[in-house]
């Protein structure tokens, strides 16, 4: 991808970045995050997640969630965790980052991980180059609405008839 092309897509994210309703603090480390990690990571997807998120978020005190989507990271181990420590060096500390492709996180949506789960239900997009993360939306959405699984109180909850067995409700 050109510069020109990263640059503005970069631009995107900030003024998207810029409109949330979240705390200043929250903003400047966001955008700072965004300046350094297109330098190492061709990145697809962006989601905010967690507290911050959510608007409840304290500076200094809570992490900025992130998951960040790119099918081009290297497979999971060695590489990728080198790559990773690398881009630690530079970016804001408050900023944690999941690193997953889009398989990955489809995986991880399927084995019905409770975070992931969270993340996709309560998180903003904040780039989405492909539509991967809309659609994960919809489809969670959707899901919902068919009865597969529901969320109630701040949890994710399968009617179970028979051990082992999931079912709908």
């Amino acid at each position: 991808m050109s510069l020109k092309n990263v640059n503005e897509e970069k631009a995107i994210i900030k003024k998207r970045i810029e409109k949330l309703r979240i705390k200043p603090y929250f903003k400047e480390k966001l955008i700072k995050f965004i300046d350094i990690i297109f330098d190492y990571v061709d990145v697809e997807g962006l989601l905010l997640f967690g507290s911050v998120a959510r608007g409840k978020g304290f500076p200094l005190r809570s992490d900025i969630d992130v998951i960040l989507i790119s099918s081009k990271l290297p497979p999971f181990g060695l590489e990728r965790t080198l790559l990773r420590r690398k881009v630690s060096k530079v970016r804001p500390r408050d900023v944690q980052a999941i690193w997953v492709t889009p398989k990955e996180l489809e995986i991880m949506y399927k084995r019905r991980l409770g975070f992931i789960l969270d993340a996709i239900y309560e998180g903003i997009i904040l780039f989405d180059k492909n539509g991967f993360l809309k659609k994960m939306k919809e489809l969670l959405k959707q899901e919902l609405a068919e009865g597969k699984f529901m969320y109630k109180d701040g949890n994710w909850i399968w009617k179970i008839k028979k051990i082992g067995v999931i079912n709908n409700f």
